[in-house]
């Protein structure tokens, strides 16, 4: 197979065009005329949903899955496509699983070994190196059930890195770990990918994993990519409410344009629309981000909105405002001067932040 260095200048090293998979007795595609690419070098996540495909990409691209239609190349390889289907061994992808899938019996440098079809000479060096890459030397001797989950996660780390892969998929691989190791360990896998000038593919549920380890973001639902970009692109410029409410945590209202403002049950606020100029008179979905609003003392007249719920989260509280319509919607503000159950409020944004609307669907 043609290494990364084999590429022309530009050209993608992984690529899939129109790929679709199918599970024996599924309604649906699990991977529906999907298209994407990956540049050399690059840190792509992919986020979307459980169930809407993303580990199978990772599949797919490992070989674990077969393509049913469309092609799949790596290194300027096709590797998948309904004719052909190179074996997972043979397209130099190393595939970090989120049960991280160690031998209990065998040892730290074994099971590192295992992904190595030479394990002496130059493959055991690959090996001590991988375990140094990832902070392990002096482990090489214990066991799986000796180790911190961190500690197996880095071990599944090293297995995949030794082979020295084009491309290295990594599959929800810190959803097994307490928060705060979470984010220690994630940092550390990011500046162990960057030194090492990896190229790298993860899927992740977890929005703050998208955003701070990837240099482009894919959105999946159902199957597909509904929108790729550099994470500030995508914030900034989600090309639907779908899109916006997966990449922050939002409120999805329905509203109606007023000249420049949207007025729905929730309020009126300023907007922009991410589509282009809209009239007024047209009915929109507005997306009200939970940590762009804020909440202010009801001064009578026009409609209740009522604090119904209340979560203490530290520096931030979570809160659930009952609307007209008896819908709830949340509301993260710093925790000063806490707002008691049956409070009432009036909901406004920052004029530096104005809500995202997006046509209603028919």
């Amino acid at each position: 197979m043609a290494s990364a260095n084999d590429l022309q200048p530009g050209a993608p090293l992984l690529e899939m065009s129109d790929v679709c998979v199918t599970y024996p007795g599924a309604a649906s595609p699990a991977l529906d005329n999907l298209s994407l690419s990956v540049q050399t070098g690059e840190f792509l996540t992919i986020l979307g949903r459980s169930g809407s495909g993303k580990t199978t990409v990772l599949r797919a691209i490992a070989g674990l899955e077969r393509v049913h239609h469309g092609q799949l190349s790596i290194g300027g390889r096709v590797v998948a496509d309904p004719r052909t289907h190179v074996k997972p061994e043979n397209r130099r992808v190393g595939m970090v699983f989120q049960d991280y899938a160690l031998f209990p019996h065998l040892s730290v440098i074994d099971n590192v070994a295992f992904g190595v079809q030479d394990s002496g000479g130059s493959g055991r060096a690959s090996i001590i190196r991988a375990l140094e890459m990832v902070g392990l030397d002096g482990y090489e001797e214990r066991y799986p059930h000796e180790l911190s989950g961190g500690q197996q996660q880095r071990v599944a780390l090293a297995r995949s890195l030794a082979p020295d892969p084009v491309i290295l998929l990594l599959d929800e691989p810190f959803s097994n770990l307490d928060r705060q190791l979470r984010g220690t360990l994630r940092r550390d896998v990011l500046d162990i990918v960057e030194s090492n000038g990896t190229t790298a593919v993860l899927v992740t549920h977890d929005r703050e994993e998208a955003l701070g380890m990837a240099d482009r973001i894919a959105i999946m639902e159902a199957g597909r990519v509904l929108q790729v970009g550099a994470p500030v692109d995508l914030y900034s410029n989600s090309t639907s409410s779908e899109v916006a409410q997966l990449i922050a945590p939002s409120n999805t209202v329905r509203g109606r344009i007023a000249g420049p403002y949207v007025d729905t049950e929730a309020g009126r606020f300023r907007y922009r629309s991410p589509q282009g100029p809209l009239g007024n008179g047209v009915f929109v979905d507005a997306v009200l981000r939970v940590h762009d609003l804020e909440l202010g003392p009801w001064e009578g007249g026009g409609a209740l909105r009522t604090v119904r719920y209340r979560e203490y989260q530290g520096e931030f509280t979570e809160y659930g405002i009952e609307l007209p319509s008896l819908r709830r919607i949340y509301v993260r503000r710093r925790s000063i001067a806490p707002l008691e159950i049956g409070t009432r409020v009036v909901i406004t944004a920052p004029f530096d932040r104005p809500v995202l609307v997006y046509p209603e669907q028919p």
